[in-house]
């Protein structure tokens, strides 16, 4: 219980926190209606990834979120869903915001791979404004 108290305060202070970047990742041909959200504090490089509407995970396949830093892709973590599609993901050792491009989420083989491989399911491009 303490485990997800903790949990829950951590992720209150990243929503609360100013320097908290949001961003959507919307859904791509291959599944439309999937949507996610990508909330992460620059000044600790953690995040929370959330994400509704992805299909069944076959049993031999992850999906798996990647950060596109300086025009590369970096591994932010891998990731199931519920019966309804929903997943989250707790992210640390994030680049610097002043780095990152976008956010996407691919379906890849159990455990994950080091270089995107798969079909992308949801991007999220970042706009420094």
């Amino acid at each position: 219980m303490q485990t997800e108290i903790t949990r829950q305060a951590n992720d209150l202070a990243l929503l609360r926190s100013p320097v908290s970047e949001f961003l959507t990742l919307a859904g791509q041909q291959i599944q439309p209606g999937a949507k996610g959200k990508m909330i992460w504090d620059a000044s600790t490089g953690t995040g929370l990834f959330l994400t509704v509407g992805l299909p069944a995970l076959p049993p031999d396949k992850i999906y798996q979120l990647w950060v596109i830093a300086d025009q590369k892709p970096i591994s932010a973590g891998i990731f199931s869903v519920d019966l309804q599609g929903r997943g989250e993901l707790r992210v640390i050792n994030l680049p610097p915001t002043h780095l990152i491009q976008a956010f996407a989420v691919t379906l890849e083989p159990a455990g994950g791979v080091p270089q995107p491989t798969g079909e992308k399911y949801l991007i999220g491009l970042f706009s420094k404004i």
